[in-house]
């Protein structure tokens, strides 16, 4: 009996030395890191008692030492990962969370470095008026920097706003076109308003309109390309 104690003991006490996830990325996994570590650290102190008790005593000098030294280990594995996990530099994940000036101040620094994700968001934030003024017109700009980019979303909502006429004039080629775009590069969205837009444009303007659209982001391309292999001061 107390052999089986003793490798059960080694057992627990070996899974309680794995690591466990006491950081995290997205705010939604606190609870599941939160748990992880408790349960390890249950683990581990089941094994501390039966590889030291024997299983026969319950209280026992060394024992106590022991826990005295795994006092600080414990606290530090209930409240690591919670807290870890509470905080997060992502702005999509601040976004979402509706901690929108915050999200905000990272996607603009984000969408100066040309990160075309991030101007996507700043039009959203504009579109919405999500930690900003609501500016139709601003969220059309930073629309249009992820569209040429070729984002997907930033393709399909500027194709909404021409649809739509909201901060720009109402152009339902121009609308198609980006739309097209943008359920090409993989966006599900854009095939609905594609659909809506079927009896607004003739199969010759669509053509038309594909084609304008390309000419936009082939000369976007090229200007990025031009600039990239000429910096300032060179």
């Amino acid at each position: 009996m107390g052999s089986r104690l003793r490798c059960l003991g080694f057992y627990l006490s070996f899974v309680g030395e794995m690591p466990y996830l006491a950081t995290c990325s997205q705010p939604t996994s606190e609870l599941r890191n939160f748990a992880t570590g408790v349960a390890t650290l249950i683990s581990r102190f089941a094994g501390i008692f039966l590889l030291m008790s024997d299983g026969y005593r319950l209280i026992s000098r060394r024992l106590v030492r022991r826990l005295q030294l795994y006092r600080r280990g414990f606290l530090l594995g209930l409240f690591g990962p919670l807290l870890a996990c509470s905080v997060s530099d992502d702005p999509v994940d601040l976004f979402h969370s509706g901690k929108y000036e915050q999200a905000f101040t990272i996607f603009s620094d984000l969408a100066a470095r040309g990160n075309t994700q991030a101007c996507n968001y700043l039009g959203t934030h504009y579109y919405l008026g999500a930690g900003v003024e609501r500016d139709f017109a601003e969220a059309v700009r930073w629309f249009t920097v992820a569209a040429l980019a070729e984002d997907p979303k930033g393709q399909r909502n500027l194709g909404v706003m021409y649809l739509r006429g909201l901060g720009v004039k109402k152009d339902y080629h121009q609308a198609y076109g980006w739309l097209y775009f943008a359920h090409e590069g993989g966006n599900v969205g854009a095939k609905e308003y594609l659909d809506l837009m079927s009896d607004n444009v003739t199969p010759n303007a669509s053509n038309i309109a594909r084609r304008n659209v390309r000419r936009r982001i082939e000369a976007q391309a090229a200007a990025s390309s031009n600039s990239d292999n000429n910096p300032p001061g060179s």
